[in-house]
């Protein structure tokens, strides 16, 4: 078919109006700012969504509390020191004893039991010689414990005084003071006990006095006139104004007989000696051995010792000799 001139013209001018169309397009496209091109990527590209990867398991760490302080020990009490009242009196070698207390103190392992000590001789004596020799000791459950005597002062006892003394003693573990025992005297000889408990009741043979009268007449030289008479549990030394005691065996008691001794020669003096015979038949010579008297000379205090086979009771003859007489003389008295 063929195709007009104008129509021809027509064909071509439209191609080239696409082209230019096409190719103004093109140039557009290359023109745009990154920006633009950005934006319309993402509004055409589809959304990526990332991977993320697995966490890793972190290792468990421990927490350790803070140790929780702990309280400073509380300090054990220190045990306060035993004090026990004591009141009662015991007899022993010529003392009366009265313990007022006893202080146990458990830290120092120690005893101490206070006292007064009456001297019924007439001689000075001395508080160390009671528990000498183990004497005085506490008895309790465990063996026998020795006391001592404090000498921190004076231990010298002038006779017929009173002063304050104190017992001592270290006592080992386990001491029990409820149950200790204060024990004069050794087992063979007379004992004084004391439980070392308020109120407690002391065990001993305090003296016992008896009546006694009259005189006797040794010849032309002595005369001896009685005032009284006693028992004791202990033994006798001395001169007849300066007595002492000792410990007597169980077997045995002293008969005293406070005297006035006179020497009735004017010219002479003289040593007046004694014995006196118990309902045993047993001779008893008086302590000391003999009294010296000058001339017309008195004695008021004197104190005759005769150590007996106990118990001292029944009757007992006392005879007497004197130097420069021949004489004799006899007095008879009762211990009931």
């Amino acid at each position: 078919m063929t195709t007009s001139r104008p129509e021809r013209r027509r064909t071509r001018l439209s191609v080239a109006i696409v082209s230019f169309a096409i190719a103004s397009m093109a140039v557009g496209a290359c023109s745009a700012t990154p920006q633009s091109q950005a934006t319309s990527a993402a509004a055409t590209a589809t959304p990526t969504v990332a991977s993320v990867a697995p966490a890793t398991p972190q290792p468990t760490v421990a927490v350790t509390p803070e140790p929780t302080p702990t309280p400073p020990p509380t300090a054990s009490p220190t045990p306060a020191p035993s004090v026990v009242a004591l009141d009662a009196t015991l007899y022993f070698m010529g003392f009366d004893i009265t313990p007022s207390q006893v202080t146990y103190d458990p830290v120092a392992a120690t005893v101490r039991i206070d006292a007064t000590f009456l001297n019924r001789g007439s001689a000075q004596t001395d508080l160390l010689y009671i528990p000498d020799g183990g004497k005085a000791t506490l008895a309790w459950s465990g063996p026998a414990i020795n006391l001592g005597m404090d000498s921190s002062n004076s231990t010298a006892i002038p006779g017929g005084a009173t002063v304050k003394g104190t017992f001592t003693a270290s006592v080992p573990e386990g001491f029990v003071l409820a149950d200790s025992v204060l024990t004069l005297g050794l087992s063979d000889q007379h004992q004084s006990t004391l439980p070392l408990k308020a109120g407690a009741t002391a065990t001993t043979e305090m003296p016992r006095d008896f009546a006694v009268t009259g005189s006797v007449k040794v010849g032309n030289m002595a005369k001896v006139t009685f005032k009284r008479g006693q028992v004791v549990a202990a033994t006798c030394s001395g001169d007849p104004d300066k007595i002492s005691f000792a410990p007597a065996k169980k077997g045995e008691e002293s008969i005293l007989l406070n005297v006035v001794s006179q020497g009735i020669n004017s010219s002479w003096d003289t040593i007046v000696y004694s014995a006196a015979t118990g309902p045993d038949g047993i001779s008893a010579t008086g302590t000391p051995g003999g009294r010296y008297m000058g001339a017309l000379s008195t004695f008021r205090t004197d104190v005759l010792c005769y150590t007996v086979t106990a118990p001292a009771k029944g009757t007992y003859v006392t005879k007497w000799t004197a130097e420069r007489t021949t004489k004799k003389g006899t007095f008879t008295f009762v211990v009931p």
